[in-house]
């Protein structure tokens, strides 16, 4: 086996203990979870008053203003939402906060007073809604499964209850009492009937305690049917009656409660633990094995080592499974969790197997080396500290409200580090005499186009423009419900929800956004066609001319068509309204698949038979060039001619061979072309699903990630250009990416997320675009299409970044030279990368564990908010979307690095294949 699949296996290992852990905390913390648990309130003035003295006093002017304006059919409800600790504490799971006080006053008599009345009563926050539905006179509503306060209904008979004959010649506590019987019966019916029907569609509720709950409420009736066939008037039995049927109903309405309670709002907090160390532990191990790559100088020791410890994962998966299995059959208690053991025990039994190894492992190597931060470069301190606080502030509901802000911010931040760093370059090259020269001519000569191509007028103007796009991408953020003042940018609203009136404004921006379209397919055909990348006619360079261009015309007429009035729309037929957008569709996927039948971008011209040589003028065009080339044929012509007659020597033909080598175009390239293609491809995807008014964001996307890889490729160079003494510590280095660009780039990912118009929150899925280029009408084995779509459209900066990680490696390869004018004695290129192939695939192995170590972290910062606010009032508006959308985008990260590993072993085969062709033809 070789090293590659060793690191694949490793990767897909690490991959399913991360979605184990997921699944598992998911388990736990939304187990069976439909309603949002209701806190407790109780009822009573020692528990009021929250705020201080001079608050407390203003509120009781103005309670006391309203209750004398009150007339007697009006009732005042005096409630806090939660309660307060002494120390301002709120939103917590201890009594104080989750008690409040609840007063209710009319100038009208609301109850008969009794002896057995308690001083304080308890309620819950459900209640509120039966209670005030009909004192309102209006129906329950349907879902609804709080309980009414009878106290409020002993004087207040309903329109709807039974009337009894000789029922005003009561007493008026039996009257008060059935009043009261009249309202529970409301409420019990209607919670029955919801019951009724959710039993139909769902198994969840335990089948002896569904029917024991069906005998309470029978007994019920029964006893209130008695009361009604009743001819005589019996005191002592009518009140025996409604005190039992109250009792019953009452009984009914709160195990009903209990029984939802116990399935709806239950936490498991062993799943929750055990999900939650799972992925820490996986982290961890991720962090080890990086550090180890970085520490393995010998390949042949970290093979070996690598297949040791696949073994052990292997024999520990398979021994655990079965554990897991025959726990699940033979123990009846844990059959519930049979699928949760399946998936933990393998899990947790080869994490700690390969815990054991790696400390075997690293008996030899220093505990200190994975501590000592302080010899690392200030830039990837200042990144590892913005790593955890960014994952340490997500407990906050106030940073996951302003998210966006903040990771615009962090990305500004992290990034000026960066481009200071590189300030000592500068101050260094003023010190030497060529530089000081160069210096002195500019200044004599004041020639302007000299300071415009000046290194670091390049630097600075690359940095300010990648400021600029931070700037840019902040205008098309998204307001949440919580964030107020906040105005959303009307570039977030497709063009079909304006209004008539609003031509000239909706004329701009559609051509605005088909300009910002067009750019992507304009600039990768500029780019590939300068680097030589697409001469000949391979099936990546065909789609680069054709493919991509038809699918961006499409993409931009759909939007003229998505912008006609809707009874227009209509009036045309259905092929009409779905062919340009499938059209589009398939042009992309067309690029896709080129991709993985040819991955070279590169183009061959034989090597010219010195006995056939002619005179070939490549471009006509150029009139000073083609002296020189007929001068030159003429020498050659004339040396061959006076060698003839002689039998050619092997200095002769090494010559004539060195003097006509093969030309290939592209081949410094061959990584990069690659991936700039699967990249512009999936961003048209993205523009497509995201609509119109967000193509400006996409390619500010785009731009600011080229613009970063520029500015990364130089700070990359001039850290390592000290290292040009030690060769062989100067290649390791350069297969090493390190973690202040991988941060930067999960922060940037996270900057768009929000910059496309997303939040953490269910409302900000835009669900419409599961229907671009679709009916809607899918058959059941085709719903994983508005599933793509939907995902796509969610985690669109996500997916682009995750397709051109690896630029992150490729790119200093052949960029960021603007500092070096030396002649480049590396002239291989990205070829480079393929001469150390197991190089290549450790490094990128290593960048896709360093990636999935940074979104790691942030899950566990996602994960621990969401457990300790399990309790907090926002924990289902906040810190669960926000674990929910952290969690499926880590998942999507994760798929998309596998499918990136594949593909580059494919493009390094086909390279490896193509240079033994090559060789076989020159031999």
């Amino acid at each position: 086996m070789s090293i590659g699949t060793k690191l694949f296996m490793l990767l897909l290992w690490i991959g399913a203990l991360f979605g184990i852990g997921i699944t598992i905390f998911s388990r736990g913390f939304l187990l069976n979870r439909l309603e949002i648990p209701e806190k407790s309130l109780c009822v009573g003035d020692e528990d009021a008053g929250q705020a201080q003295e001079g608050a407390r006093q203003l509120c009781g002017e103005h309670r006391r203003s309203v209750v004398e304006r009150l007339d007697d059919d009006t009732v005042l409800f005096v409630l806090g939402d939660h309660g307060m600790t002494r120390t301002g504490d709120h939103g917590g799971d201890s009594k104080d906060e989750i008690a409040a006080a609840l007063f209710i006053y009319s100038n009208a008599i609301l109850h008969q007073e009794t002896i057995d009345m308690k001083a304080v009563r308890i309620a819950s926050q459900i209640d509120l809604v039966p209670t005030l539905s009909l004192l309102l006179g209006v129906p329950i509503p349907f879902s609804n499964l709080g309980s009414i306060i009878p106290e409020l209904f002993g004087l207040v008979p309903l329109s709807n209850q039974p009337k009894l004959t000789g029922m005003n010649n009561w007493p008026p506590h039996l009257q008060s009492l059935y009043n009261k019987v009249g309202a529970l019966w409301t409420n019990a019916h209607q919670v029955n009937r919801y019951l009724q029907a959710y039993s139909k569609v769902s198994d969840e509720f335990p089948r002896g305690q569904f029917n024991l709950l069906q005998n309470f409420f029978q007994e019920a009736e029964i006893a209130v049917q008695e009361l009604l066939q009743s001819s005589a008037f019996d005191e002592s039995r009518t009140l025996a009656l409604l005190q039992k049927s109250e009792q019953v109903y009452l009984d009914y309405l709160n195990q009903v409660k209990e029984m939802c309670r116990s399935m709806w709002a239950r936490f498991d907090l062993t799943l929750i633990i055990l999900g939650l160390a799972v992925v820490i532990g996986t982290c961890l191990i991720s962090y080890v094995l990086l550090m180890h790559n970085y520490n393995f100088g010998n390949r042949a020791q970290l093979d070996s080592a690598l297949g040791t410890l696949l073994k052990i994962i292997a024999v520990s998966i398979v021994a655990c499974v079965l554990i897991g299995v025959t726990m699940s059959l033979t123990i009846p208690s844990l059959h519930v969790y049979s699928a949760v053991l399946v998936l933990t025990v393998p899990a947790v039994g080869s994490l700690l197997n390969a815990v054991v190894w790696i400390a075997f492992v690293s008996a030899e190597m220093k505990v200190s080396y994975f501590l000592r931060f302080w010899t690392y470069p200030l830039k990837t301190v200042m990144a590892v500290i913005l790593t955890f606080a960014y994952a340490a502030c997500l407990t906050s509901n106030s940073f996951v409200i302003n998210e966006g802000y903040v990771a615009a911010f962090l990305v500004h931040s992290l990034h000026l580090a960066c481009v200071c760093s590189v300030g000592s370059v500068f101050v260094q090259s003023k010190n030497s005499k060529e530089t000081t020269r160069k210096k002195t001519k500019t200044e004599k000569s004041r020639d302007i186009g000299h300071f415009l191509t000046h290194p670091v007028t390049v630097y600075i103007l690359l940095a300010v423009a990648f400021h600029l796009c931070i700037r840019f991408s902040s205008l098309f953020l998204a307001c949440r419900e919580e964030q107020n003042p906040c105005r959303e940018s009307e570039l977030l609203r497709s063009l079909g929800a304006f209004s008539d009136d609003t031509g000239s404004y909706r004329n701009y921006r559609y051509f605005m956004s088909v300009a910002s379209l067009a750019v992507i397919p304009a600039s990768l055909t500029f780019w590939l066609n300068k680097q030589g990348n697409l001469n000949g006619g391979a099936a990546p360079m065909l789609s680069v001319a054709y493919a991509l261009p038809i699918a961006t015309v499409c993409i931009c007429l759909n939007w003229g068509l998505q912008a006609l009035p809707q009874k227009m729309l209509d009036n045309l037929p259905a092929w009409q309204q779905v062919l340009l957008p499938r059209t589009a569709y398939i042009m992309l996927f067309v690029a896709f698949i080129s991709v993985l039948w040819n991955p070279l971008c590169i183009f061959l011209i034989p090597r010219e038979d010195p006995k056939k040589k002619t005179l070939q003028v490549e471009y006509p065009g150029e009139v000073e060039s083609v002296v020189p080339k007929i001068f030159n044929h003429l020498k050659t012509t004339w040396k061959r001619s006076s060698r003839q007659g002689k039998q050619p020597s092997d200095e002769d033909q090494d010559e004539h061979r060195e003097a006509s080598p093969p030309v290939v175009y592209g081949l410094a390239t061959v990584f990069s072309a690659c991936w700039l293609l699967v990249s512009a491809t999936v961003a048209l995807l993205v523009a497509l699903l995201l609509g119109d008014g967000l193509a400006p964001v996409v390619l500010t996307m785009l731009l600011q990630m080229v613009v970063y890889l520029e500015l990364y490729a130089v700070i990359r160079r001039q850290q390592l250009a000290p290292l040009e003494a030690l060769p062989d510590l100067h290649h390791i280095a350069t297969y090493q990416v390190p973690w202040y660009a991988i941060a930067a780039w999960g922060f940037m990912s996270s900057q768009f997320f929000f910059a496309t118009g997303h939040h953490a929150t269910i409302s900000s899925i835009r669900f419409d675009s599961a229907f671009i280029g679709f009916h809607g009408d899918f058959p059941s084995y085709l719903y994983f299409i508005p599933g793509a779509l939907i995902t796509i459209n969610t985690f669109a900066s996500q997916i682009v970044f995750a397709v051109a990680l690896p630029l992150l490696l490729i790119w200093p390869f052949t960029r960021g030279k603007m500092f070096d004018r030396k002649k480049d004695e590396d002239r291989k290129g990205e070829l480079g990368l393929h001469v150390s192939n197991r190089e290549l695939r450790v490094a990128f192995f290593q960048i896709i564990l360093a990636y999935l170590l940074y979104n790691g972290i942030q899950l566990v910062g996602a994960m621990v908010s969401a457990a300790i606010h399990r309790r907090h009032l926002m924990v289902w508006k906040i810190f669960a979307p926000r674990f929910v959308f952290q969690g499926v985008s880590f998942l999507v990260v994760m798929v998309i690095l596998i499918l990136l590993y594949l593909l580059l072993v494919k493009i390094d085969r086909a390279i490896s294949h193509w240079l033994q062709v090559l060789f076989q033809d020159a031999s």
